[in-house]
């Protein structure tokens, strides 16, 4: 799967959209603290987490969502997009260092 595009919504809403096989697949919503994952197709996803709940890396254009269970959701992801979930998780309490 792959980040494609970025929606700023407003000022705390960031959407990425997500894409596999050329069809889109839905988006991973960061509201403020929150991501709200919709993701369909054969890696159905559906769910909401705090920011400060999971670790997010970013390694060889994959951005890596890991969360408490240890369970990760990756996505191809380009610096450009990556820059934005940066800012973003940042300025909602997201301290990890990349």
């Amino acid at each position: 799967m792959t980040i494609t595009s970025h929606d700023m919504i407003s000022e705390n809403y960031l959407r990425l959209n997500i894409s596999s096989g050329g069809l889109s697949r839905g988006s991973i919503d960061f509201i403020s603290e929150k991501i709200n994952f919709n993701i369909s197709g054969r890696s159905f996803f559906k769910g909401m987490a705090a920011i400060n709940q999971l670790e997010l890396e970013y390694s060889d254009g994959k951005l890596i969502f890991i969360f408490k269970n240890k369970k990760n959701l990756e996505f191809n992801c380009s610096l450009k997009e990556f820059e934005k979930v940066s800012t973003h998780i940042k300025a909602y309490g997201y301290r990890k260092t990349y």
